[in-house]
């Protein structure tokens, strides 16, 4: 497996991470269209009502920028496999800009 980024920011992220309980080592799932947009998926945690209301779909939390989601769908084209991971999530509470931040890396095997 070879890196395509190593700490890439995620942008308008559309759940809040103490809610979502994302953390580092967390994975994430891409999703490259035609335009060039590359949005990331989230999987929700299974609480003890999860349990009972099976609800386990993939859920949006934010996109790359253009640049990037154009330099990795280069890189994805003969890719068989990707590994995509939190490396750096920072709550609103902890942040200087009272923002939530998400950071993840890509690995492709080719």
């Amino acid at each position: 497996m070879h890196l395509v980024f190593e700490k890439v920011e995620i942008f308008n992220l559309e759940a809040d991470l103490m809610r979502i309980g994302l953390s580092i080592g967390d994975t994430l799932k891409l999703q490259i269209d035609d335009d060039g947009h590359c949005d990331a998926y989230y999987t929700p945690k299974q609480t003890w009502l999860g349990k009972i209301f099976i609800n386990r779909k993939h859920q949006r939390l934010g996109h790359l920028s253009k640049n990037d989601a154009l330099h990795l769908a280069k890189e994805v084209k003969d890719a068989s496999k990707a590994r995509v991971r939190v490396v750096d999530a920072i709550p609103k509470h902890l942040s200087v800009e009272n923002k939530d931040s998400v950071y993840i890396s890509v690995w492709l095997k080719q």
